[in-house]
Order: C-alpha cells, then sequence, then structure tokens
C-alpha cells in the first residue's frame, strides 16, 4: 500500500504549473469590465428612513386591525341565552355557535 502511494507522489514531482498567456488575463479582464453593470439609479431606495417609516406603517395598520375586531368580538363575546335571558356559559355559547343540542354535555 504504501509503495503505491509512494508511486503516485513520484509520478508528480515532475509536474509544474500550468501557465497562461498574458493575453489570455487581459482578454478576461477586458471582458469583465464590460460587462460590469452601469450604475443603477433607482427612483426609490431601501434606506434605513424608508424601511424603518414602511414598518411603522405596518405596525399602525396592524394595530388599527387588531382593534377593530377586538370591538367586534366584545359586542359578541356574552351571547344571552335566548329562553332564559341569562348569559350562557362557555359550553352553551359553544354548544349554540356549532348547533348542538346541549343535552348530553350537561350530563
Amino acid at each position: 500500500m504504501n509503495k503505491r502511494t509512494d508511486d503516485i507522489l513520484k509520478s508528480m514531482d515532475g509536474m509544474s504549473r500550468a501557465e497562461a498567456p498574458q493575453q489570455f488575463y487581459a482578454g478576461i479582464r477586458a471582458k469583465m469590465e464590460r460587462q460590469l453593470p452601469a450604475e443603477r439609479i433607482s427612483s426609490f431606495s431601501w434606506k434605513p428612513v424608508f424601511v424603518t417609516a414602511a414598518l411603522f406603517v405596518f405596525l399602525f395598520i396592524n394595530i388599527a386591525a387588531l382593534n377593530f375586531f377586538n370591538k367586534q368580538t366584545k359586542s359578541t363575546a356574552s351571547p344571552i341565552n335566548q329562553s332564559t335571558d341569562q348569559p350562557t356559559t362557555g359550553i352553551q355559547a359553544f354548544a349554540d355557535e356549532y348547533h348542538l343540542g346541549t343535552q348530553g354535555l350537561d350530563q
């Protein structure tokens, strides 16, 4: 095993790094410079001021939506049992919401 490894390493002794002509590198550099994108001027920039303002607007809209939906749920939060005119319990409200009979649930 060691002899084979030594033979492989000795076969690489005469190798040297391949060199390309200078014209090759100059051609590659010229192509790369031609392909560089021109500095793009955009109408909108992602500066921290704009990002912060957008986040505050997003946060304001979310808070407004939560308040709106919270007010709606408060108005329907304590349903009244129409047969007894008393507030319904949690299990009764659940049964009423899903049109379930409460006969088996209270027993």
